[in-house]
């Protein structure tokens, strides 16, 4: 593979907080579609749920306590996971690969593609550390006789104010569970990915770095939505998708194709792989 440009330092450190990671982040990614809807329908069946329910509001307040104590547990527990595991799976990264992520720039956000990548993973610790904090803030307020309690009974309208707070606490409270365990979800996946894409840069790598004299040994022999070609390059992706420069035997053009949707199958002693290798 050809050498890559270096990045500029600066631009790798440009983030001096977590604040701003948060902020670059938040301008770059989009959220996933499956997560919003389901987030979406989730809210919608937790409404129904708190709205007809005929539970008195100190057994719904007891309900909102026992789900707040155990946030802060679940949250503590998988953030000291996160970064345990992220820690180990960053001493093992490629140096050769991050380098070149973070050479090149991706299109849609005006980062790095190292930063793109990783900014998925950050979003998840974030996620949760805020999470913790919260849920812990809330479990604080919502003690049993404290100044909030006192503060929400002068409201105007009695106990049937309280009973609407009530339910609204519920309603956040098992939403933004939801929230959490969609977020690790993805983290999984993007875990999962990236690992993959290591093992195929390392895969492409070595088949490149072959003495070309040894006929096709020193080549990845590619077919793209059917035409055959030989891999040139390939960029990990995230959300599921990779990008392959491929010289087309066809024609001897080196062309870019994004897979999926392109349909990408390795052709040399190994099985068919749709959209990743």
């Amino acid at each position: 593979m050809d050498e890559p440009r270096l990045p500029e330092p600066r631009d790798l450190l440009t983030e001096k907080s977590l604040w701003d990671v948060w902020v670059g982040l938040r301008k770059a990614l989009n959220e996933n579609p499956f997560n919003r809807y389901f987030l979406l329908g989730w809210l919608v069946v937790v409404v129904l749920h708190a709205g007809l329910a005929t539970t008195p509001r100190s057994e719904l307040l007891i309900q909102c306590r026992s789900l707040l104590d155990a946030g802060v547990g679940f949250g503590s527990s998988i953030l000291g996971f996160l970064i345990a595991g992220f820690t180990i799976f960053a001493t093992m990264s490629r140096p050769a690969m991050l380098l070149r992520m973070a050479s090149t720039p991706h299109a849609k956000s005006g980062l790095s593609w190292l930063k793109y990548t990783y900014f998925g993973l950050v979003e998840v610790f974030i996620t949760y550390l805020a999470f913790v904090i919260c849920f812990f803030i809330l479990r604080v307020l919502t003690m049993p006789g404290g100044g909030s309690s006192f503060l929400i009974r002068q409201l105007p309208g009695g106990e049937e104010t309280t009973t609407i707070f009530a339910k609204i606490l519920f309603c956040l409270i098992a939403c933004t569970w939801m929230w959490t365990l969609l977020k690790l979800k993805s983290f999984v996946f993007n875990i999962y990915h990236v690992v993959m894409a290591g093992i195929a840069w390392d895969v492409a790598e070595k088949t490149i770095n072959q003495d070309p004299s040894e006929e096709d040994e020193g080549r990845i022999l590619l077919s793209v939505n059917g035409e055959a070609g030989q891999l040139v390059e390939m960029r990990p992706v995230a959300e599921a998708q990779t990008e392959y420069q491929v010289l087309m035997k066809s024609n001897g053009e080196v062309k870019t194709f994004v897979s999926p949707p392109a349909k990408v199958e390795l052709r040399s002693n190994a099985n068919p792989l749709d959209g990743r290798l």
